[in-house]
């Protein structure tokens, strides 16, 4: 199964915070500003799990106002949307709309995902097993 969290928890640009208790695993991840000294704390995103069902609830967080992004009942399909928001929001480089108008087209073919990100971001960011 694929780690999103161990992968964000790398990126130094970045500050995660989570929360289990016995039903809801929670994570939200907030950006670092560029001296990496302080966090911005206005704004996150947050990625509930359903520890029981194991659907995922993906948030744009907004001082504390929860606005849903979107909800998944596929465990990897829902770690690569939550890797790919968190890096749409944060990320300073920008992504290429081409690869984003693929995984667009594609539904929710998580075999077909893997291929598009392999071939244009490489087997090192992430993996499926």
């Amino acid at each position: 199964m694929m780690n999103v969290l161990e992968l964000l928890k790398k990126d130094l640009n970045l500050f995660i915070v989570e929360n289990d208790n016995q039903s809801l695993k929670e994570v939200s991840v907030y950006q670092k500003n560029y001296d990496k000294d302080n966090v911005y704390f206005d704004m996150s995103i947050r990625c509930k799990t359903d520890i029981v069902n194991k659907k995922m609830r993906l948030y744009e967080v907004q001082r504390n106002k929860e606005f849903l992004i979107g909800q998944y009942a596929d465990s990897e399909f829902g770690q690569l949307a939550f890797y790919i928001v968190v890096y749409s929001y944060f990320n300073q480089d920008k992504p290429s709309n081409s690869v984003r108008k693929m995984l667009r087209n594609i539904g929710e073919d998580v075999n077909k995902a893997n291929k598009i990100l392999e071939d244009h971001i490489g087997k090192k960011l992430f993996f499926f097993v």
